[in-house]
């Protein structure tokens, strides 16, 4: 169910994933996607737990093409999981710190992406990048 949000430049959905243990378990990972034509070829993934929350930025691109097969051959990898009465997507993040292997209901991310697509549709997203203001990130960055 999407989020009320004050302007109409984002879109915000509570999906609810798990994290897969070792032993092949799992346990619920509550995660809030979020899209912002402010950064109009990104996703952020909020997963929060009882020890705190971890946030992951990654294409949108790349989630559209996980929804369909596997997609991503570094940090993230999506693909789609097949369970007994659901489909799944799959996330395996790794990091230096360590890895994790997410699952969530498909057609909530799908619905995401939907709504994602329905306020910039793909192929659109350079229209709304703010060179100047990367450029002038950029200078300031290796003035420092």
């Amino acid at each position: 169910m999407a989020i009320a949000t004050p302007n109409a430049h984002s879109v915000t959905r509570n999906v609810d994933m798990e994290i897969v243990l070792d032993n092949g378990m799992s346990m619920p990972m509550p995660c809030t996607l979020s899209y912002a034509v402010t950064d109009p070829f990104a996703v952020s993934a909020e997963f929060r737990s009882a020890e705190g929350s971890v946030t992951w930025v990654f294409g949108r691109e790349l989630l559209m093409q996980g929804l369909h097969g596997p997609a991503g051959d570094g940090d993230i990898r999506i693909t789609p999981a097949h369970a007994p009465g659901r489909s799944k997507l799959r996330l395996s993040l790794s990091s230096p710190h360590g890895q994790a292997v997410m699952e969530g209901s498909l057609s909530e991310v799908q619905d995401f992406i939907d709504a994602t697509l329905q306020l910039l549709p793909e192929g659109f997203e350079w229209q709304h990048l703010n060179f100047d203001s990367g450029l002038s990130e950029l200078l300031n960055d290796d003035a420092a």
